[in-house]
């Protein structure tokens, strides 16, 4: 029995989108649908109470590490909001702000607003409930001790601990060498980006297959 259903968005919602149902964390069906709007006769088929996650692209999303973060949660969505207006020298008000913490510590997440609302417009339109959304570099596997680097076409999604990226690849050639020196004593893993990952890292890299290899 489908407990998942993954579908991995495009730039617009009017773009592809891939999608994959899970079993007990394993992929059980995969597929592509031509539009958000072309999920609601694909979700139908799963039975109520099935996880629907939608994974943004990464380059809609900005991720900024929360130092010593307040324990109370409405301090802690304050300080993300300076920390993100700050740096993305943007209105926090047009910005859709969500904060994850962790044993690693405290991030954030923030997006534009009017993206966002594009896409739960689309899926709202389409019938579809969605139960989570998140962002593809935060969900390769990244952390403190592993740094993460996959190729997906013409793009690099890249995750070590509390920082994550997704870049075309001529943008990765000129910030991956930097991301990938600074993880340090980090082991390295590629998934489909080995030639890449080869070129741009000093240390050993792991190679590892994507799905469909």
């Amino acid at each position: 029995m489908t407990d998942m259903v993954v579908l991995k968005l495009g730039a617009t919602p009017s773009d592809i989108v891939a999608w994959g149902a899970l079993s007990g964390g394993r992929m059980t069906e995969a597929g592509r649908v031509e539009n958000v709007a072309a999920l609601a006769g694909l979700t139908g088929r799963f039975a109520d109470g099935t996880r629907i996650v939608a994974v943004l692209p990464g380059e809609q999303v900005a991720l900024r590490d929360i130092p010593s973060p307040p324990k109370q949660s409405v301090k802690l969505r304050a300080a993300a909001g300076y920390l993100l207006e700050d740096e993305l020298a943007e209105d926090v008000d047009d910005l859709h702000i969500s904060v994850t913490s962790s044993a690693e510590g405290a991030r954030a997440y923030a997006i534009s607003k009017t993206v966002m609302k594009s896409w739960t417009d689309a899926f709202s339109e389409a019938g579809v409930a969605l139960s989570d959304v998140s962002v593809d570099f935060a969900l390769i596997g990244g952390s403190p001790s592993v740094c993460v680097i996959a190729a997906d076409r013409d793009r690099v999604i890249a995750a070590r601990g509390n920082a994550g990226f997704a870049v075309e690849l001529a943008l990765a050639e000129i910030v991956a060498p930097a991301f990938l020196q600074a993880a340090g004593d980090a082991a390295i893993v590629s998934y489909g980006a080995h030639e890449h990952a080869g070129r741009w890292a000093v240390a050993p890299v792991e190679r590892r297959p994507l799905v469909h290899e």
